[in-house]
């Protein structure tokens, strides 16, 4: 549930200095404005400034504990003159934590967004392209005055975009196109061909260039919350390897198909083989992924979405099983279980024996994925789309992201003469405006 909320600083909370308890943690409330709100059973809510500006989402929310309004200060809201409207969804914070999600505002009370649920997911990623001249790579990062930082920046041999993350994903393909319409470096790229997908081969350098497209998956406040105080860090890896698989299955296996199997069997010699994933950020990086999905908008959009669909169904059956360390645990193992020896073939039908990967359908052994991603033996039969269409309509953000979902499909489907149609010049996509081939 998303409600508006008036929030307003309190003194009171501001000079309370009990050692058990942490004021900038609280949000403090009177019955009338928790029970308007629907938050009478609740222990906890997220709370951020704007839910038009994905910044204030990511960087100025805070997740705060329910507490009883001070009397002194709902008498004093009340001799304010505030509007009942008003002052049936109020909540005190201290005057750190108002400046904190509100900024530095001399200001008596704002409203903000307040959430006792996940209501969504942040999707970033930055993908690689590669920078040909006259038919060969050109090293990115010699490039003169190309630096690597900012959202358009080298990253070694490679090119690297690197979008603001979104929570819509339309945004976020938009804030991909504002990068290549407008930053600042790429003129000192524009006189090269861009060119995306997965793996390139370079005889004249001798050297093969396995081509990233990391998306970053952000975790909810409510998880983020549990990890940092210590009551989930034990099994915080367990939960990252576990979201990792299911997009795994769901993403990476089909888009084998659409990057065409040798290319992804090729990079996945350098990196990006099963089970290679970062989670450095108290974040999913997920890593399997190859660049293909970045050569046109559209399917940027479709892969994407699909991403963002699954991880945002995983989060909100975590949250519906109270993250329960027993949701991502295989039985009979302990907390200090290396999450990474899951992706082992000695621990291949582990999966199976895991609440959350077999709520998702996504246990498919340790070997079998092995022999799928990084050696490319599958059958893309009419079976595999059919169980792959099954799956994905099975989740609860299925009819959110129909439409990314279901031209991701068809592209999985479709035979290899016309995938090869797409074409992989990013100019082409991005700027010209080229269609896509469905």
């Amino acid at each position: 549930m998303k409600s508006q909320l008036v929030l307003v600083p309190s003194k009171k909370m501001d000079i309370n200095k009990k050692s058990d308890r942490n004021e900038d943690k609280l949000i403090r409330m009177g019955e009338k404005a928790r029970a308007n709100l629907g938050l009478t059973n609740d222990k906890a809510v997220e709370l951020w400034p704007d839910d038009n500006n994905i910044n204030g989402k990511i960087n100025h929310n805070r997740l705060t504990l329910i507490f009883q309004a001070y009397s002194e200060d709902l008498k004093e809201l009340k001799e304010s003159g505030m509007s009942q409207e008003e002052y049936n969804r109020v909540g005190f914070v201290t005057t750190r934590t108002f400046k904190f999600i509100c900024g530095i505002k001399n200001t008596k009370k704002e409203n903000i967004w307040l959430a006792d649920s996940i209501e969504d997911t942040v999707i970033g990623a930055d993908p690689e392209f590669a920078l040909i001249e006259d038919g060969e790579i050109q090293y990115a990062g010699s490039v003169p005055d190309f630096a690597f930082e900012g959202h358009l920046g080298s990253d070694g041999p490679l090119a690297e975009v690197r979008p603001d993350p979104a929570t819509n994903i339309k945004d976020f393909v938009n804030n991909i196109q504002k990068v290549f319409e407008s930053d600042p470096q790429r003129d000192y790229i524009m006189k090269y061909d861009w060119i995306g997908g997965c793996f390139f081969n370079s005889p004249d350098q001798q050297r093969e260039f396995g081509v990233g497209g990391h998306a970053h998956i952000g975790t909810p406040a409510q998880l983020a919350e549990l990890f940092n105080n210590g009551r989930k860090s034990g099994i915080k890896n367990m939960v990252f390897a576990c979201l990792q698989k299911v997009l795994d299955e769901y993403i990476s296996i089909p888009m084998l198909k659409i990057e065409e199997k040798d290319n992804g069997v090729r990079r996945r010699h350098h990196y990006g083989k099963f089970g290679d994933y970062r989670t450095d950020h108290g974040r999913l990086e997920y890593r399997t992924l190859s660049g293909m999905w970045l050569v046109h908008p559209e399917l940027a959009k479709y892969t994407m979405g699909a991403v963002k669909a699954v991880s945002h169904a995983f989060f909100k059956l975590a949250e519906s099983k109270d993250y329960a360390d027993k949701v991502f645990m295989p039985s009979n193992v302990n907390k200090n279980f290396d999450a990474y020896a899951m992706f082992d073939q000695r621990e291949s039908d582990i999966w199976k024996n895991i609440e959350i990967i077999k709520a998702m359908g996504a246990v498919r052994p340790s070997t079998e994925m092995i022999d799928i991603l990084d050696k490319g033996i599958i059958n893309f039969s009419k079976a595999f789309i059919s169980d792959l269409k099954k799956k994905f309509r099975s989740l609860s953000t299925y009819n959110m992201y129909s439409e990314s979902i279901d031209a991701f499909i068809e592209l999985s489907s479709l035979p290899l003469l016309q995938l090869r149609k797409i074409d992989k010049n990013i100019k082409h996509n991005w700027l010209e405006g080229k269609e896509f081939i469905i």
